[in-house]
């Protein structure tokens, strides 16, 4: 809570350190790995976003603060991680035959029929040499 006791305000404030918790390096899709962000919110503000009958505050509350998240979430990716596009005619050959050198680095977003996104911890070991496919620079966009 503010010192003045004042509901009008968020007081939304980042806490710049960010905690990731993993069982291997070089997995960021891996089902262990989990990243969280710290915020300090202000508490009168949360009551009285709920105790009013306008839900347009919250939905403006809801709206700046998941893209607060969301921005702050990419940048942290992108500033710990390099990210390829992998590119092959037969993707689920591919990832059979290269499984063990891809286990937990991958993501298929939806509507990528051919493609897979492959993430590698910044300083550690490069993308390996793949047969069969075309690999290209890939960065989250804000």
């Amino acid at each position: 809570m503010n010192d003045n006791l004042d509901f009008r305000n968020d007081g939304l404030d980042f806490k710049e350190n960010f905690k990731r918790n993993k069982h291997f390096i070089n997995r960021l899709f891996d089902r262990d790995t989990l990243i969280l962000q710290a915020y300090n919110i202000n508490f009168l503000f949360v009551v009285a976003a709920y105790v009013q009958s306008s839900t347009t505050q919250k939905e403006l509350f809801k709206k700046t603060t998941r893209i607060v998240f969301r921005n702050k979430l990419i940048a942290y990716l992108n500033k710990n991680f390099e990210f390829k596009k992998i590119i092959s005619d037969d993707i689920d050959k591919f990832v059979e035959q290269n499984f063990r050198k891809l286990q937990g680095k991958i993501y298929r977003p939806s509507g990528w029929e051919n493609e897979l996104l492959i993430a590698v911890e910044k300083g550690t070991s490069a993308f390996e040499d793949f047969e069969n496919c075309k690999i290209e620079s890939y960065e989250l966009s804000i």
